[in-house]
């Protein structure tokens, strides 16, 4: 689900009909006294993969790879 993520205030909004603009405005009103915070993420609801997940998926697959050859050897 899309949403509005203020990182200042480390909170995230659904976004509804009144659309993407208008929650981060309502938020900026009510909370940050109409000013913008430095930083604010637009959230699409997915994230991307990160460099550090993907290597720890080739690790896991290395190891798991080695032990299925291992117990296949013995076996």
């Amino acid at each position: 689900m899309p949403g509005y993520r203020c990182e200042s205030c480390r909170t995230t909004y659904p976004v509804g009909p009144e659309g993407l603009d208008a929650v981060r405005d309502r938020h900026r009103d009510k909370f940050h006294d109409g000013g913008i915070p430095d930083e604010h993420i637009i959230d699409i609801g997915v994230r991307p993969l990160t460099g550090r997940q993907v290597l720890l998926v080739l690790v896991v697959l290395i190891a798991a790879s080695l032990v299925w050859k291992v117990m296949a050897a013995l076996g």
